[in-house]
């Protein structure tokens, strides 16, 4: 479910405190990919010079490619469950089955077929 763009601008902040506080490179590191589960905003406790946002307006280009947003956002179109690896340059990956991927492409694909007989019957509609 997409919530207002004050939930990921809150989530974005409460990232960069996490940051801000930890002092394990590893967990700094996932954090800067923006991975935080379970992030609760009614729950986390800022500190100081960070706080919750309640700036509902579109969020920017910038803030939508920032940190995991975007996928925040649409976790249906994540082919699987995001892991933690030992990796140093890349600690975060996604684990998926082929049914998974294909589970998740159908979806896509069959939303997308939906749209198009939308319009389809909305240029019938218009030309009655």
């Amino acid at each position: 479910m997409i919530q207002p763009p004050s939930y990921y601008r809150t989530r974005s902040n409460a990232i960069a405190n996490e940051i801000r506080l930890q002092v394990d490179d590893r967990q700094i590191k996932i954090l800067q990919n923006g991975y935080f589960p379970g992030f609760d905003p009614s729950s986390y406790e800022f500190s100081k010079g960070y706080r919750p946002s309640e700036d509902n307006t579109p969020l920017t280009f910038r803030e939508l490619c920032s940190l995991d947003t975007w996928f925040a956002m649409h976790p249906e179109k994540v082919c699987g469950e995001t892991v933690i690896t030992t990796s140093r340059e890349f600690p975060l990956a996604v684990k998926a089955t082929r049914d998974d991927v294909m589970r998740t492409v159908t979806a896509g694909m069959e939303c997308i077929r939906k749209l198009k007989l939308l319009k389809i019957k909305l240029k019938s509609l218009k030309t009655n």
